[in-house]
């Protein structure tokens, strides 16, 4: 817009200056000329002008002010926050139970445990436990125990030493005879009571003919 009135003013001075130029004040007569297109002469200069102004718009870019470029903001919209929703409470359920238990019985086989072939039940003994002795006494023990088994016992039956006092140097007393079933058979063992007084215990086994003990017999005396 300034260059432009600045343009407007050049072109009227210059239409002045033609004007004057066309009066012959005192200047001898000189042939006449074609009287200039004044449309013409303003077209031109006006032109000249716009020449010039957009050659100095182009050396200085920043002299001529350029409409601000607005870019409209996003436009926001704010949505109000929604409450959660309430979360359902959870209770555990336990299944109440609505069948009636009934009671199975399971029945097992019963094993019949098959008895040894020997086997012997104690009878007796002589002396008793708890007799009393003096030191280095002699005695016998005689225990009479009985056949309980399933067959007779042969002369391969015998008793042991097991533990305790062993009295005389004996540590093995053989069966004398046969024994039958529920029949009775009496071992004597010889002893020599120990030369310091005190408690003492002496411990035998009855062994069958393969070697197995069938039965443990002991007596418990004094030495005084």
């Amino acid at each position: 817009m300034f260059y432009l009135q600045k343009a407007s003013k050049r072109i009227a001075l210059l239409a002045l200056v033609f004007a004057l130029a066309g009066c012959s004040l005192g200047l001898p007569a000189t042939p006449a000329e074609p009287t200039p297109d004044l449309d013409a002469v303003r077209t031109e200069a006006a032109q000249t002008v716009v020449a010039k102004i957009t050659v100095e718009a182009a050396l200085n870019p920043s002299a001529t002010p350029l409409p601000p470029t607005q870019t409209p903001l996003p436009v926001v919209t704010s949505t109000p926050l929604q409450p959660a929703p309430a979360q359902p409470s959870v209770t555990a359920q336990i299944p109440q139970a609505t069948a009636t238990r009934k009671s199975t019985w399971v029945v097992y086989p019963t094993w019949t445990r098959t008895p040894y072939t020997d086997a012997a039940e104690f009878v007796g003994q002589s002396p008793p436990d708890g007799f009393k002795i003096g030191p280095g006494g002699d005695f016998d023990i005689v225990w009479t125990v009985k056949n309980v088994g399933l067959r007779p016992w042969n002369t391969q039956f015998y008793i042991r030493y097991l533990s305790g006092v062993k009295g005389s140097d004996a540590t093995k007393y053989m069966l004398a005879g046969p024994v039958n079933v529920n029949d009775t058979a009496t071992f004597r063992v010889d002893m020599v009571a120990p030369y310091e007084p005190g408690n003492y215990t002496t411990t035998w086994q009855l062994i069958n003919d393969d070697g197995t003990a069938i039965l443990t017999l002991y007596l418990s005396f004094s030495v005084q």
